[in-house]
Protein backbone atom coordinates (compact mmCIF):
# COMPACT_ATOMS: atom_id res chain seq x y z
CA UNK A 1 0.00 0.00 0.00
CA UNK A 2 1.14 3.32 -1.04
CA UNK A 3 0.56 6.87 1.20
CA UNK A 4 1.91 9.92 -0.97
CA UNK A 5 5.75 9.08 -0.80
CA UNK A 6 5.34 6.75 2.22
CA UNK A 7 4.88 2.81 1.14
CA UNK A 8 2.57 0.89 4.16
CA UNK A 9 3.37 -2.70 5.12
CA UNK A 10 1.83 -5.16 7.79
CA UNK A 11 2.39 -8.46 8.69
CA UNK A 12 0.67 -10.74 11.53
CA UNK A 13 2.66 -13.72 11.20
CA UNK A 14 5.32 -14.01 12.72
CA UNK A 15 4.94 -10.83 14.64
CA UNK A 16 2.25 -8.42 14.56
CA UNK A 17 3.58 -5.20 12.82
CA UNK A 18 2.57 -2.48 10.82
CA UNK A 19 5.55 -0.08 9.45
CA UNK A 20 6.13 2.58 6.71
CA UNK A 21 8.99 3.31 4.79
CA UNK A 22 9.92 6.25 1.97
CA UNK A 23 9.94 5.09 -1.04
CA UNK A 24 13.05 7.12 -2.10
CA UNK A 25 15.42 4.67 0.16
CA UNK A 26 17.52 2.31 -0.90
CA UNK A 27 20.07 -0.30 0.40
CA UNK A 28 19.13 -2.51 3.77
CA UNK A 29 15.98 -1.23 4.95
CA UNK A 30 15.39 -4.30 7.23
CA UNK A 31 19.00 -4.21 8.95
CA UNK A 32 17.97 -2.98 12.13
CA UNK A 33 15.11 -3.74 14.52
CA UNK A 34 12.96 -0.93 16.94
CA UNK A 35 14.08 -1.50 20.61
CA UNK A 36 11.98 -4.00 22.07
CA UNK A 37 10.77 -1.02 24.80
CA UNK A 38 9.02 0.75 22.20
CA UNK A 39 6.63 -2.39 21.45
CA UNK A 40 4.29 -0.90 24.91
CA UNK A 41 4.98 2.50 25.33
CA UNK A 42 2.18 4.20 24.95
CA UNK A 43 0.47 1.74 22.78
CA UNK A 44 0.94 3.41 19.31
CA UNK A 45 3.12 3.80 16.85
CA UNK A 46 6.96 4.83 17.20
CA UNK A 47 8.83 7.41 15.15
CA UNK A 48 11.17 4.72 14.21
CA UNK A 49 14.58 5.94 14.86
CA UNK A 50 17.02 2.78 14.61
CA UNK A 51 15.41 0.70 11.84
CA UNK A 52 16.13 0.12 8.21
CA UNK A 53 19.19 2.71 7.72
CA UNK A 54 19.21 3.77 3.99
CA UNK A 55 21.98 5.27 1.67
CA UNK A 56 19.18 8.42 1.56
CA UNK A 57 21.22 11.69 0.81
CA UNK A 58 19.37 13.57 3.38
CA UNK A 59 20.27 10.62 6.00
CA UNK A 60 16.81 10.35 7.37
CA UNK A 61 16.05 6.64 8.23
CA UNK A 62 13.71 4.94 5.53
CA UNK A 63 11.30 3.40 8.29
CA UNK A 64 9.88 6.59 9.39
CA UNK A 65 7.03 4.86 11.76
CA UNK A 66 6.29 1.20 13.07
CA UNK A 67 3.09 0.05 15.12
CA UNK A 68 3.72 -3.55 17.12
CA UNK A 69 -0.14 -4.84 17.76
CA UNK A 70 -3.23 -4.89 15.88
CA UNK A 71 -2.47 -7.08 12.88
CA UNK A 72 -4.53 -10.45 11.97
CA UNK A 73 -2.62 -13.55 10.87
CA UNK A 74 -5.12 -13.97 7.67
CA UNK A 75 -7.13 -11.34 6.76
CA UNK A 76 -5.42 -8.46 4.82
CA UNK A 77 -5.45 -4.36 5.95
CA UNK A 78 -6.51 -1.22 4.33
CA UNK A 79 -5.95 1.58 3.41
CA UNK A 80 -8.36 3.80 2.62
CA UNK A 81 -8.29 8.30 2.50
CA UNK A 82 -5.13 8.39 4.32
CA UNK A 83 -6.18 6.13 7.16
CA UNK A 84 -4.54 2.56 7.38
CA UNK A 85 -7.52 0.23 9.10
CA UNK A 86 -5.86 -2.71 10.63
CA UNK A 87 -7.74 -5.53 11.68
CA UNK A 88 -7.04 -8.82 13.88
CA UNK A 89 -8.39 -12.37 13.27
CA UNK A 90 -11.09 -11.37 15.90
CA UNK A 91 -12.77 -8.23 14.17
CA UNK A 92 -11.15 -5.66 16.45
CA UNK A 93 -9.97 -2.64 14.60
CA UNK A 94 -7.11 -0.12 15.08
CA UNK A 95 -6.88 3.12 12.68
CA UNK A 96 -3.57 4.58 11.89
CA UNK A 97 -3.10 8.05 9.84
CA UNK A 98 -0.57 6.53 7.37
CA UNK A 99 1.53 9.28 7.22
CA UNK A 100 2.64 9.49 10.65
CA UNK A 101 1.81 6.39 12.03
CA UNK A 102 -0.71 8.46 14.75
CA UNK A 103 -3.19 5.95 16.36
CA UNK A 104 -6.43 7.52 15.20
CA UNK A 105 -8.55 4.74 17.46
CA UNK A 106 -7.88 1.58 19.05
CA UNK A 107 -10.49 -1.35 20.10
CA UNK A 108 -13.30 -0.90 17.53
CA UNK A 109 -15.82 -3.33 17.59
CA UNK A 110 -18.34 -4.61 15.62
CA UNK A 111 -21.99 -5.63 16.77
CA UNK A 112 -20.56 -9.50 15.32
CA UNK A 113 -18.33 -11.81 16.95
CA UNK A 114 -16.59 -14.46 15.26
CA UNK A 115 -13.03 -15.48 13.17
CA UNK A 116 -12.19 -13.21 10.11
CA UNK A 117 -10.83 -14.52 6.69
CA UNK A 118 -12.03 -12.41 4.11
CA UNK A 119 -10.40 -8.71 4.08
CA UNK A 120 -11.80 -5.57 4.84
CA UNK A 121 -13.10 -3.79 1.34
CA UNK A 122 -13.79 0.46 1.34
CA UNK A 123 -16.01 2.56 -1.05
CA UNK A 124 -18.18 5.16 -0.50
CA UNK A 125 -16.75 6.24 2.79
CA UNK A 126 -17.71 3.07 4.15
CA UNK A 127 -16.02 -0.09 5.26
CA UNK A 128 -16.98 -3.90 5.13
CA UNK A 129 -16.11 -6.57 7.00
CA UNK A 130 -17.64 -10.07 7.02
CA UNK A 131 -16.65 -13.12 9.40
CA UNK A 132 -16.90 -16.68 8.16
CA UNK A 133 -20.46 -17.18 9.33
CA UNK A 134 -21.42 -14.59 6.51
CA UNK A 135 -22.24 -12.32 9.16
CA UNK A 136 -21.34 -8.42 7.50
CA UNK A 137 -21.28 -5.07 9.26
CA UNK A 138 -20.35 -1.97 7.89
CA UNK A 139 -18.66 1.45 9.45
CA UNK A 140 -18.26 4.56 8.57
CA UNK A 141 -14.37 5.32 7.23
CA UNK A 142 -13.16 8.22 9.14
CA UNK A 143 -11.33 9.22 12.53
CA UNK A 144 -14.11 8.11 14.89
CA UNK A 145 -15.23 4.56 14.81
CA UNK A 146 -19.12 4.58 13.87
CA UNK A 147 -20.99 1.41 13.35
CA UNK A 148 -23.37 1.52 10.49
CA UNK A 149 -25.24 -1.47 10.56
CA UNK A 150 -24.92 -5.40 10.23
CA UNK A 151 -26.20 -8.02 7.89
CA UNK A 152 -26.43 -12.08 7.47
CA UNK A 153 -25.82 -13.79 4.26
CA UNK A 154 -26.52 -17.24 5.56
CA UNK A 155 -23.66 -19.15 4.86
CA UNK A 156 -20.11 -19.49 5.59
CA UNK A 157 -17.64 -16.67 3.44
CA UNK A 158 -13.96 -16.96 3.46
CA UNK A 159 -13.52 -14.61 0.02
CA UNK A 160 -12.03 -10.70 0.36
CA UNK A 161 -15.94 -8.74 -1.43
CA UNK A 162 -15.32 -7.35 -4.18
CA UNK A 163 -16.48 -3.72 -5.22
CA UNK A 164 -17.32 -3.44 -8.78
CA UNK A 165 -19.29 -0.06 -9.89
CA UNK A 166 -22.12 0.21 -7.87
CA UNK A 167 -22.27 -3.26 -7.30
CA UNK A 168 -20.82 -5.45 -3.96
CA UNK A 169 -19.81 -9.27 -4.53
CA UNK A 170 -20.06 -11.46 -1.92
CA UNK A 171 -18.61 -15.17 -2.58
CA UNK A 172 -20.16 -17.59 0.35
CA UNK A 173 -20.29 -21.24 0.42
CA UNK A 174 -22.74 -21.98 -1.93
CA UNK A 175 -23.81 -18.66 -3.31
CA UNK A 176 -22.23 -15.25 -4.67
CA UNK A 177 -24.45 -12.25 -3.43
CA UNK A 178 -24.47 -9.12 -5.64
CA UNK A 179 -25.57 -5.95 -3.36
CA UNK A 180 -26.48 -2.55 -4.98
CA UNK A 181 -29.36 -0.50 -6.11
CA UNK A 182 -31.97 -2.04 -7.58
CA UNK A 183 -32.23 -0.98 -11.66
CA UNK A 184 -28.45 -0.80 -11.97
CA UNK A 185 -26.44 -2.26 -14.76
CA UNK A 186 -25.84 -5.85 -13.22
CA UNK A 187 -29.58 -6.03 -12.76
CA UNK A 188 -30.03 -4.97 -16.71
CA UNK A 189 -27.93 -7.44 -18.02
CA UNK A 190 -28.93 -10.41 -15.55
CA UNK A 191 -25.26 -9.92 -13.71
CA UNK A 192 -27.10 -10.57 -10.39
CA UNK A 193 -29.95 -10.34 -7.93
CA UNK A 194 -29.46 -8.38 -5.14
CA UNK A 195 -31.16 -9.46 -1.82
Amino acid sequence: MTADDLAVFTSGYPGKIAFAIRLDSRGDLTSHQAPAEQDQRGGGAQLDRTAGRSDRPDGQDARVWTYRKGTGYVPSNLLYDGLLYLTNDGGVITCLDARTGEVVYEGGRLPIRGRYSASMVGGGGRILMVNTDGDAALFRAGREHEVLGSFSLGESVWATPAIVGDRLYIRGREHLFALGPAGSEADSTGGGNAP
